[in-house]
């Protein structure tokens, strides 16, 4: 049974096929069995990722659970999984509803501030979709198919211009209530980015089924950054006055024998 209807499938695989590297048969006689489709293995892992479980479930007489892992950990090592996974998701997330999003403050609300952003987090091609700010223009300059919303523009019409950029408005609502309600408003500045970091790891995986899957990203993030000590955490990491002075003696007691405790009423 297919994750996705063929209409929003089709589109996900010509997107992703141009990223594959092209396979090269090592084997000196070519004499073993055929090499599974990429296609084939393309639906599998888009299953995984979209309704969950493990991939002895997805399995079948097409594809082996062995064959969708290995192939995973190739798609991994050559860097196109995790792009496989945000085309996909993207996608499953948009005809559900709201997408999956991405925070970051910025120093301004410039050309030069805004367009890397964009293409880090955005693949080149994808329809973008903002308001009038001039700063976004020369986005189809970077291979996107940019279509702004003028709010100026659409009030002047007599438009509801609640409706021109709806699931961005209600993300940004639900970040607000987020840090209202669960943290009541006591976000320091300085970590406002963390805070935003945490929000969007659950946004993007409200819908997520596979607890392998998510278990596997909180890993290869913790591999993959630099450690957060407490020096990082804190407004002021200057080191205190008076430093903690060390135990001067250590190790065990010099003997585990006690007095005897003062029981007077057992004597009666």
């Amino acid at each position: 049974m297919p994750a996705l209807p063929s209409f929003i499938i089709e589109p996900l695989w010509d997107q992703f096929a141009v990223l594959l590297p092209e396979h090269v048969d090592h084997h000196p006689l070519g004499c073993h069995r055929p090499r599974i489709d990429d296609r084939v293995v393309f639906d599998k892992l888009v299953q995984v990722l979209v309704l969950g479980g493990a991939y002895e479930r997805i399995a079948d007489s097409t594809c082996s659970a062995t064959t969708i892992r290995d192939r995973r950990d190739r798609w991994i090592a050559a860097g196109v999984f995790e792009q496989l996974e945000q085309i996909c998701l993207d996608e499953v997330d948009e005809a559900r509803g709201l997408g999956r999003c991405r925070m970051q403050i910025l120093a301004d609300g410039s050309a030069a501030t805004l367009h890397p952003f964009v293409s880090a987090h955005v693949i080149p091609g994808t329809r973008v979709i903002t308001d009038g700010w001039p700063s976004y223009r020369g986005l189809d300059k970077l291979g996107y198919i940019h279509e702004p919303r003028s709010q100026r523009a659409a009030r002047l019409r007599g438009e509801d211009v609640d409706g021109l950029l709806p699931s961005v408005h209600r993300v940004a609502s639900l970040t607000k209530r987020w840090l209202l309600g669960t943290h009541r408003g006591a976000v320091d500045e300085a970590h406002v980015q963390s805070y935003l970091d945490e929000f969007v790891f659950r946004f993007n995986r409200r819908h997520s089924r596979s607890r392998g899957m998510l278990f596997y990203r909180l890993l290869e993030l913790s591999v993959e950054h630099a450690p957060v000590r407490y020096r990082d955490l804190v407004a002021d990491p200057q080191p205190e006055r008076v430093p903690p002075k060390p135990p001067t003696a250590g190790g065990h007691p010099p003997s585990m024998d006690r007095p005897r405790a003062n029981r007077p009423w057992r004597d009666l």
